[in-house]
């Protein structure tokens, strides 16, 4: 549990090197857009974060 801040954030850069996105620039353009660009960004966002979680679960399991 006391691993899970480091590893969220982990995970997180390395789905942003994999599949890049400019969030300062997108959540601008977000603002005041309708639900369907939002959830478009949280899918984006969740799909850093899953591709980041795989690649790091193997790395760290290979590790182990």
């Amino acid at each position: 549990m006391w691993a899970f801040p480091f590893m969220f954030y982990l995970n997180t850069v390395v789905g942003g090197y994999i599949f890049p996105i400019d969030l300062d620039q997108t959540l601008l353009q977000n603002k005041d857009e309708d639900l369907d660009n939002r959830l478009e960004l949280g899918a984006k966002i969740g799909k850093n974060f899953l591709t980041g979680m795989i690649l790091n679960s193997f790395l760290f399991g290979s590790i182990l």
